[in-house]
């Protein structure tokens, strides 16, 4: 039996670790001074609009956020897109969805 919840901590752990090795997103300040990612004038992110999101990034660990990229090239993407092909088979992948809305809020270690 493979419990959902350790699979989804795992493959959090792999995505961030992969985020924070490529850092695909480039978040930074464009020449105005203002939040953007890869340089760009847009200071619409991603997560632009997320519940879960504060001034200092995200409140959550969400692993379809972490697996999802709006540049689909590179190593990173192939890496994210076997772990993302993983988080489908066990109905782990919804959208700005935190752990604790996927698993309801008793901690019911969900196994199948």
């Amino acid at each position: 039996m493979i419990n959902r919840e350790k699979l989804y901590d795992l493959i959090y752990n792999k995505a961030d670790k992969l985020f924070k090795q490529y850092n695909p997103c480039e978040i930074g300040k464009n020449i105005f001074g203002e939040i953007c990612c890869r340089n760009t004038l847009s200071t619409k992110l991603c997560c632009t609009g997320c519940e879960h999101l504060s001034k200092n990034g995200c409140t959550v660990r969400c692993v379809a956020c972490k697996l999802c990229l709006c540049v689909g090239t590179g190593s990173i993407y192939l890496k994210l897109y076997k772990l993302r092909k993983v988080a489908y088979k066990y109905n782990l992948y919804r959208i700005r969805c935190s752990k604790k809305e996927i698993f309801g809020e008793e901690n019911n270690h969900e196994t199948i």
